[in-house]
């Protein structure tokens, strides 16, 4: 089965706007009110009690310190300045996270409130349409300043949160990544792997094409990992790149001895399960959280085992040439054990499975098709089942979480509601979770996007994004 990774581009047309009234001057913030949040390292973005390493470096709290910290305790509302703009979203109808409910809601300091501020600078009469809280991509590696096409289709798509689990570190900066006129991001920068290891065949195309050279391979693109002495030797070398979290590749661990000397199997291995673990404990010491790239259900036992915090892929989202030939995915059903430890240790999985619903759908026989969907009906209902956190992330490049939304709608593996909770609240919170993000109640950061049909009906509804809203501010249709 072949995934398709690398680079597209293509044009997007401009959104159809609203009718909006002005009323009064603009201003812009001037006051940032602080929270009363518990720290760590100085920084209150992203520590919890939960998860208790940050989720960002410190580069990148810094980078949007301004946005995250107007995420307000429930408990102090946003207090008006001089130079604050209240805007009033009026006749609109607002998502619970069960259903839609006619509201109107304030912006007061790039944070939404229920209470009348003493004045308003702009209504947005919404018409009766609906608004969602900006939508999370808890897997792409497209998010980076090398792609502007990228960040254009996440604004336009009201996706503002994007989790980058392998990428060039010089990549990062760009003038709508982590700041408050884009998309917040957090990058792993080089995967550990072994020598040979996934995802090493698009690094040797790359150099091909002389988009990067040998000097960008160990130690940047990936870090080699092949014995407790590479860990100890490199993880200096690691932590001088700045991560906001650590990125590891399992492949088939049950054949690890197998693939690891194999050509044929370039590209095609993974860690030495055996090394997992003091990696992940050596990431959690050093205040990292650790996601891991899974093919296997072994795979996904080894990670589980390990005590990882987020497994990237859901076992089936990538089946072997093999396997499809033999029609067999035994090796992709998740253990039940595994299932209630993962929910026991609240490890988070990630979808990823609209690539393999293509290649179902439209080449494999019936057969394997029907026995393909069952498959990954079943680990996802396991993982429910066991109370593990369902993230929505596509881990395609040439698209984004919108894509795999509708995907797993259009599947039946999840119902619109529950899509809706996973997609626009469950995941952002996961990527950024100190924030006041992904629900639209009092005290929470004012982004959110706006459809004039309602998604729980026709969840196509989410392809017809009219407006979005960053700390209260438009970003499109942009004027």
């Amino acid at each position: 089965m072949f995934i398709d990774l690398e680079v597209g581009t293509f044009e997007l047309a401009p959104p159809q706007g609203l009718v909006v009234s002005k009323k009064g001057p603009l201003h812009r913030p001037t006051e940032i009110v602080e929270t009363s949040m518990p720290t760590r390292n100085g920084c209150n973005l992203c520590c919890t009690a939960e998860y208790p390493f940050p989720e960002v470096s410190m580069r990148t709290c810094a980078a949007i310190a301004v946005g995250a910290l107007l995420a307000v305790a429930a408990s102090a509302p946003p207090q008006e300045t001089k130079g604050t703009r209240n805007y009033v979203f009026s006749n609109g109808q607002w998502f619970d996270g069960k259903q839609f409910k006619p509201k109107t809601f304030y912006s007061i300091n790039g944070v939404l409130q229920t209470k009348h501020p003493s004045r308003i600078d702009r209504e947005f009469d919404l018409q009766g349409m609906y608004v969602l809280p900006a939508c999370g991509e808890a897997h792409n590696h497209n998010a980076t300043s090398q792609h502007d096409w990228a960040i254009d289709d996440y604004i336009q798509k009201g996706i503002l949160y994007v989790k980058n689990p392998s990428n060039m570190p010089r990549f990062r900066q760009h003038g709508r990544i982590n700041t408050a006129a884009g998309i917040d991001v957090l990058f792993s920068n080089g995967s550990l792997t072994p020598s040979g290891g996934h995802p090493l065949v698009l690094l040797k195309k790359d150099i091909q094409r002389g988009a990067l050279t040998e000097a960008d391979g160990d130690g940047v693109y990936y870090f080699g990992i092949d014995s407790l002495a590479d860990i100890q030797t490199k993880w200096p070398q690691i932590l001088n790149g700045k991560p906001d979290f650590i990125k590891i590749n399992l492949v088939y661990s049950e054949e690890f001895e197998k693939r690891k000397n194999d050509e044929k199997y370039f590209s095609r291995r993974g860690l030495n399960p055996s090394l997992v673990k003091p990696i992940v404990e050596r990431a959690h010491q050093s205040g990292f959280s650790v996601s891991a790239h899974v093919e296997s259900a072994m795979d996904f036992h080894h990670a589980v085992q390990a005590g990882v915090d987020e497994i990237s892929h859901l076992p089936g989202f990538w089946l072997s040439e093999e396997a499809l030939a033999k029609g067999d995915f035994s090796g992709y059903r998740i253990r039940e054990a595994d299932a209630r430890e993962a929910g026991r240790r609240r490890i988070r999985v990630v979808t990823s499975l609209n690539g393999v619903f293509e290649y179902l759908n439209s080449k494999a026989d019936p057969a394997t098709r029907e026995s393909g969907l069952k498959l990954l009906a079943q680990n996802l209902a396991l993982l429910r089942a066991n109370s593990v956190t369902i993230l929505i992330g596509s881990d395609q490049f040439r698209r984004t979480s919108q894509a795999e939304a509708l995907s797993l709608v259009e599947s039946g593996l999840m119902t619109k509601q529950e899509l809706l909770k996973a997609w626009c609240e469950t995941t952002p919170r996961s990527i950024f979770p100190k924030r006041r993000i992904g629900r639209l109640q009092d005290g929470y950061e004012a982004n959110f996007l706006i459809l004039p049909g309602d998604p729980l009906r026709e969840f196509s509804a989410v392809k017809d994004v009219r407006m979005v809203f960053k700390h209260g501010e438009q970003l499109i249709p942009r004027e």
